[in-house]
């Protein structure tokens, strides 16, 4: 049951902008949300309150937000954010 990910246009400003070692990780984390939309085994996820379905995937002071619909097997990452600006 593969996912497809998709980035928006804000999202995919902030990636380029990571450092190196960042986005290794942030890459590894979409591959695993291609497998699973919630990988709570494998990174740090929490559902945020106040939306259907948006998640974030916490890496080191980074935060990934996304969300998905398991009817159109789809996952919009909606922004990589800083600790900071994510909340």
């Amino acid at each position: 049951m593969a996912f497809k990910v998709v980035l928006t246009h804000q999202a995919l400003k902030s990636f380029e902008k990571l450092p190196p070692k960042i986005k290794q990780r942030v890459s590894e984390a979409l591959d695993t949300l291609v497998q699973t939309p919630v990988p709570f085994r494998s990174f740090d996820v929490n559902k945020l309150k106040g939306y259907r379905n948006t998640y974030r995937i916490r890496i080191g002071r980074w935060r990934i937000v996304y969300e998905y619909d398991s009817k159109t097997k789809t996952i919009i990452v909606h922004d990589v954010l800083s600790r900071e600006r994510a909340y």
